[in-house]
């Protein structure tokens, strides 16, 4: 049998770079320990009426056609840009701190001026010349360059605020430009990164607040999905925390669409979001080659199906099966990943760090020891191994069936709402789990 790996040699080299990149935040709200001022931040206060990335409620513009291409493959990058507005940064605000670097800037604590006194605001600053030149990126998917740009994080933050809103997902207050800057203006977080919050505990969080987490977590990724925008870069460091423990999902820079009009699932080729985030069927042997050489799994011709990695040279990705007989050499397309699976296992290792404190792996492929030892022998197992806190049977549940590393067997962030571990000692009934996320008709 397999031996386990060492805990410290899998998980050590990944929470420190997850460490790093938590405190350069790409997230507009990003509360991050750069400080170039001692002055304090301004009190919260109710926002008041500003003007609005959105029309006014009862005067929504349409929504424009989401494609229906005949080949899910073919996606459209730029869906979420065109819903970028800008409006002339004509109001005064002051400067009170640094933030953290971003994406194309950086991340500032403003105070802004509005009719009922100062409110902080977290705003990315960015040149303009830099924001317009995302519009140049491939549209289609299966040539994806580039996975993260600032006009699809604007876009996709101005769609949702035209949606019923939920509590668990940054709010844009709108964006604004002048002479030479974007400014990207949403809440501003006082706790900073979950992530942040978690390592800074001299021991691991308690089972309630965990599972407080994850109910907040898994319902702003529903809310996401049922209309129709997958993140693409769900972990602990893109969630902030307000108050006392509202969580904020936020950077929705590599944001794409769902499902194609009629319903199909788009599928995506270039690996996103972080290594130790990142689901198994994400990685494959490159993606600028469209053909793989596999043994042929069982299956339909024409069905997609995840490949046996001593098939496939250890890979995990899922083809779309050709002519010929199981057990046959053959030339498989690559049928690439659905997002909605993608971040589902996200929000499983998102679980995972939640109540270890270390990512549980590297990455999510065969060559990684740790995730290696748990595609053999199952999560239970390195539990055991390491010693680590044990889960209620409702919970290992819950995570084994988040990280299930087919995807097509991995449960979806709707089932995992569902837990009975999420609402134990939950008041509220059947729509507890809505948790100030609206419901809305789905996109």
């Amino acid at each position: 049998m397999q031996e386990p790996p060492e805990r410290g040699e899998a998980t050590a080299e990944a929470a420190g770079a997850a460490a790093g990149s938590a405190s350069a935040s790409s997230g507009a709200g990003g509360a991050g320990a750069a400080s170039s001022s001692s002055t304090a931040p301004p009190a919260a206060a109710p926002v008041a009426a500003a003007p609005s990335a959105a029309p006014a409620n009862g005067a929504l513009e349409e929504i424009p056609e989401v494609p229906n291409p005949e080949d899910p493959r073919d996606t459209d990058m730029m869906y979420f840009q065109q819903f970028c507005t800008f409006q002339p940064k004509d109001f005064p605000s002051r400067k009170v701190k640094a933030l953290g670097e971003a994406l194309l800037g950086k991340v500032e604590l403003h105070a802004v001026a509005r009719e009922d006194g100062e409110v902080p605001l977290a705003m990315k600053k960015m040149p303009n010349r830099a924001v317009d030149e995302c519009r140049s990126r491939e549209v289609n998917g299966r040539r994806e360059s580039t996975t993260e740009d600032a006009l699809t994080e604007i876009g996709t933050l101005i769609y949702l605020s035209r949606k019923a809103a939920c509590e668990s997902i940054m709010r844009l207050d709108g964006c604004y430009r002048d002479g030479r800057h974007t400014w990207l203006a949403t809440e501003f977080c006082d706790q900073g990164e979950l992530f942040a919050l978690v390592q800074s505990r001299p021991a691991t969080i308690g089972d309630r607040e965990v599972r407080d987490f994850m109910r907040q977590l898994l319902q702003a990724v529903n809310h996401l999905h049922r209309h129709n925008v997958g993140h693409r870069d769900i972990s602990l460091e893109n969630i902030l925390v307000q108050g006392g423990n509202r969580l904020k999902l936020m950077d929705f820079g590599q944001a794409c669409l769902c499902r194609t009009r009629d319903g199909r699932p788009f599928r995506y080729f270039r690996p996103a979001g972080k290594h130790y985030y990142r689901a198994p069927e994400v990685y494959s042997p490159s993606g600028q080659f469209m053909r793989v050489q596999v043994v042929r799994p069982e299956g339909a011709t024409g069905s997609t199906v995840q490949v046996r990695p001593e098939q496939a040279k250890g890979f995990l990705y899922e083809v779309r099966l050709p002519d010929g007989p199981a057990g046959s050499p053959c030339v498989a397309e690559l049928a690439g990943y659905e997002v909605e699976r993608m971040d589902a296992f996200a929000c499983g290792v998102s679980m995972w760090i939640l109540q270890t404190k270390v990512p549980p792996w590297k990455a999510a492929f065969l060559g990684d020891a740790t995730f290696k030892y748990v595609f053999v022998n199952g999560l239970q197992r390195l539990y055991q191994e390491w010693r680590l806190p044990a889960l209620p049977a409702p919970g290992m549940e819950l995570l084994s069936g988040l990280l299930c590393v087919n995807p097509a067997q991995r449960c979806s962030v709707q089932q995992a709402l569902e837990s009975a571990w999420l609402h134990d000692g939950v008041a509220g009934g059947e729509n507890a789990d809505m948790g100030g996320c609206g419901g809305g008709e789905a996109t």
